[in-house]
C-alpha cells in the first residue's frame, strides 16, 4: 500500500502503517546491554582461567615420606624440585650409618638414568661403574649421595631417622595444617599403608614365565660394583634324574644372568611358559642338590675374568638358591592411592609397598623409580584440588599410571631385563 502523505505547514511527513513488515532497527539502548553481556562473559571466563593458572603456580602442599630408601629419597628430591612443596617431613627407622651401610648392588638403566638426569643426580659424583648405558652402584653409596642432596633445597625438610612411622605418627600428622600428601615407600614389609587405611590386598598377575634365583655371598671379596653377565639358549639334560627328559619334544632354551657386587653375586635362571618336559621337572624336582648343580655349573662357566670357581663344598657353604622353578608374578597393591577427606590428605605408595615381583632380576630398583615419573604432576594436580572433581581427577591420574606400570612390565618387563 502507497504511503499517505499530510501535510504540516510546509512539510510533508509520511504516515506509514505500522504492520507493513519492515524491521525496527534494534536501540543503542539494546545494543550497549549486549555488548556489556559479552564483555562480563568474556572477563568471567578470562578471570577463573586465570585465577586457575595462578591457583595451580601458587598451591602447595605438606609432603610427608615415609622411608629413606632409594625410593623414598628420590621421592624427597622429585618434590623438592617441583615447586608445589612447602614443607618435607621423611620418616625412617633406621640411623643414617645403618642405611649408608648397604653393600647390595642396584642397577640403573638407561630410562631410569635420563629421568634421575632431569631431577639433577650426577653420576659423576656417585661411585659406581657402567655397561651399555644401565649404571651399577652399591645401594648405601647411592643412599649416601641422595641425602647429602638434601641440604640444598630452599625449603623446609625434616629428616626424622631412627623414628618409626606408629599410630602416635598419625596424630602428629593432624597437627598440620593444610592439605598434606603422604608417600609410603617403606618396603614390602612395610606397615604405614595399613595405619594410614590403605587395603593389604594385592592383585597377582602372570609374567608367564618360570624362574629360580640364588645368591652367593662371599666375604672373601670386595663390595665394589660390577656388570652383569647374560647368557642366553642354556639347555639342560636331566635324563639322569627323569627319564622323560631325555627326548623332550619340546626342548626348553633357559636364560641366565649373573649380577650384583663380587661380595653378593646374584644368579637368576628363567624359561618362558611352555609345554617342555624339562621345565615341567624342573618345577617340581625333590632333589635339591639339582637346582644346586645348575647354579654352581652355570656360575663357574659364565662368571666374569676377575671371579674365582666354586665346589661343590663352598657351594653348600655359601650359595643359597630356590630347590625348584616357580611361577613368575607380578603383584600390584589393589588400593594405591586414597584421599582421606576428614583430614584432607592423599595418600599414595611407591616402590615395593606398590608393586612386587617376586623374582630377583637385578632391576627391581627401576620398577620403584618408574612410579616417581608421575609425581610431579600428581603433586600439582593434588595441591590445586579445591573441588571434589578435581581430586577425584588427581587420584585417578596417579591410579592410571600405578597401573600402566604393570602392565608394561607384564607386557616388556622381562623381555629387557631377562630375554635380551
Amino acid at each position: 500500500m502507497d504511503p499517505e502523505y499530510t501535510s504540516v505547514g510546509n512539510e510533508s511527513v509520511c504516515s506509514c502503517d505500522p504492520d507493513d513488515g519492515l524491521p525496527t532497527p534494534p536501540t543503542s539502548d539494546f545494543i550497549q546491554t549486549a555488548i556489556l553481556t559479552v564483555l562480563v562473559i568474556v572477563g568471567f571466563v578470562m578471570t577463573k582461567s586465570a585465577y586457575d593458572e595462578v591457583r595451580q603456580i601458587i598451591s602447595r602442599v605438606t609432603l610427608v615420606i615415609i622411608g629413606a630408601g632409594p625410593v623414598g629419597l628420590l621421592s624427597l628430591i622429585a618434590a623438592a624440585r617441583c615447586g608445589h612443596v612447602s614443607d618435607i617431613v621423611l620418616y625412617e627407622e633406621k640411623s643414617r650409618t645403618e642405611l649408608f651401610a648397604n653393600n647390595f648392588q642396584i642397577a640403573l638403566d638407561p630410562d631410569s638414568v635420563s629421568f634421575l638426569k632431569s631431577l639433577a643426580i650426577d653420576f659423576d659424583n656417585i661411585e659406581g661403574c657402567w655397561e651399555k648405558g644401565t649404571f651399577y652402584t652399591r645401594t648405601g653409596v647411592f643412599l649416601e649421595y641422595l641425602m647429602s642432596s638434601v641440604p640444598k633445597f630452599n625449603i623446609r625438610i625434616d629428616l626424622r631417622l631412627k623414628t618409626k612411622f606408629t599410630k602416635q605418627s598419625l596424630k602428629d600428622l593432624e597437627l598440620i595444617f593444610g592439605r598434606l600428601v603422604v608417600i609410603v615407600c617403606d618396603g614390602a614389609n612395610g606397615k604405614a599403608s595399613s595405619l594410614l587405611g590403605l587395603s593389604d590386598e594385592f592383585t597377582q598377575h602372570s609374567c608367564r614365565s618360570y624362574g629360580a634365583v640364588a645368591i652367593l655371598e662371599r666375604h672373601d671379596q670386595r663390595s665394589v660394583p660390577a656388570p652383569e653377565v647374560r647368557v642366553h639358549n642354556l639347555n639342560f639334560q636331566f635324563g639322569n634324574y627323569h627319564q622323560d627328559c631325555y627326548r623332550d619334544p619340546v626342548p626348553q632354551a633357559f636364560h641366565l644372568k649373573i649380577f650384583g657386587s663380587l661380595r653378593h653375586r646374584c644368579l637368576a635362571l628363567l624359561a618362558p611358559r611352555s609345554e617342555s618336559k624339562t621345565l615341567k621337572a624342573l618345577k617340581v624336582l625333590l632333589d635339591h642338590s639339582v637346582m644346586r648343580n645348575i647354579f654352581l655349573v652355570c656360575y663357574n662357566k659364565y662368571k666374569s675374568d676377575c671371579e674365582t670357581d666354586i665346589d661343590d663344598t663352598d657351594g653348600v657353604k655359601w650359595l643359597k638358591f630356590s630347590p625348584r622353578m616357580f611361577e613368575v608374578k607380578l603383584a600390584n597393591r589393589r588400593e594405591s592411592v586414597a584421599y582421606v577427606e576428614d583430614a584432607n590428605i592423599f595418600v599414595i605408595t611407591e616402590g615395593d609397598t606398590a608393586r612386587r615381583l617376586n623374582f630377583h632380576t637385578g632391576l627391581d630398583v627401576n620398577l620403584g623409580i618408574d612410579g616417581l615419573t608421575s609425581l610431579a604432576k600428581f603433586l600439582q594436580m593434588a595441591a590445586s584440588a579445591d573441588t571434589e572433581r578435581a581430586i577425584l581427577q588427581a587420584l585417578n591420574y596417579k591410579h592410571e599410571h600405578s597401573k600402566q606400570l604393570s602392565q608394561h612390565f607384564i607386557n616388556n618387563g622381562l623381555n629387557a631385563a631377562m630375554y635380551t
